[in-house]
């Protein structure tokens, strides 16, 4: 017998997968509507993990050697919007599960990212309207947009020449901004989403006033101001009903318990008293 040398090649198959432990250096982060995911900016890729201690992992949600920012979620949390300068400009992109037994971003390893903006100016500050159908955004110097969330329909509107803060209402029917004017006063407005009317000036103070914030039902405005100390900023809000604007303060005060939150019922205005007697005199007098 005699031995004979066989030699194989070997093909080995590597992971490509790596794991690396960050405990620092992420540049934002957007928590799920649920609160049960968590997405972030590392190194200007986005990552998405759950919010557990139990399972301390991320998942890449995108891996280009562009800059990826502005983390928007839906409000089903099933996907996420965010901006991108991987084609030349900073336009908005849709990442969602390709799998449909694994729509969490967190879990799923098939993803479906969609390209939804290509304007020749710079998109950034995407938000969701609280019942997921439109997403609006700032493009250019100022000029605030809303799309599908697909990218179509796309709508103007307002346009500007300086940043914006702006916030939907809770029912998705208005947004509320705060804008600089041509003499550098910044005043907030309220302008309904379909476009039909003008925006309306709810703050209207020679004073800045910014960073508008909606309450649960919709009914209240509050802002930032330094309008009573140049050096102070205070919040301040308005009532954007007649009939809560016309309510005195213990009347307002009297519709919140304790622990912050709206009574079922309250006490009435004066002028809902004065009414409320004249009518009963009337009844008495038709009576008699």
């Amino acid at each position: 017998p005699r031995r004979v040398s066989i030699s194989i090649p070997l093909d080995e198959r590597r992971s490509t997968l790596a794991r690396v432990r960050v405990t620092s250096g992420a540049s934002e982060m957007a928590v799920s509507p649920d609160g049960k995911q968590i997405a972030f900016v590392h190194e200007g890729d986005v990552y998405a993990m759950k919010a557990s201690e139990e399972e301390p992992y991320a998942y890449a949600l995108t891996a280009t050697p562009a800059r990826e920012r502005d983390l928007a979620w839906s409000p089903d949390g099933k996907s996420l919007v965010f901006v991108s300068d991987r084609e030349g400009t900073q336009d908005l992109y849709r990442v969602t599960s390709a799998d449909p037994e694994e729509t969490r971003l967190s879990r799923s390893l098939r993803l479906e990212t969609t390209r939804l903006t290509s304007s020749s100016e710079d998109d950034r500050s995407p938000t969701f309207s609280p019942d997921g159908k439109r997403i609006a955004f700032l493009r250019g110097l100022g000029t605030l947009v809303t799309i599908a969330p697909d990218g179509a329909g796309e709508a103007v509107l307002l346009t500007g020449w300086s940043d914006l803060d702006y916030a939907w209402s809770p029912d998705a029917r208005w947004i509320a901004y705060a804008q600089y004017d041509s003499d550098f006063n910044s005043d907030v407005y309220i302008v309904p989403v379909d476009g039909t009317t003008e925006p309306v000036n709810v703050s209207r103070h020679p004073d800045d006033d910014a960073r508008p914030v909606w309450s649960a039902d919709g009914k209240v405005l509050a802002f930032s101001s330094d309008r009573r100390f140049p050096a102070e900023t205070d919040i301040w809000y308005v009532y954007l009903t007649k009939a809560d604007d016309e309510l005195s303060r213990e009347a307002r005060l009297d519709r919140w318990d304790d622990d912050g939150k709206k009574k079922s019922g309250g006490k009435k205005s004066e002028k809902d008293d004065d009414e409320k007697e004249k009518g009963k005199s009337e009844d008495g007098e038709d009576a008699g």
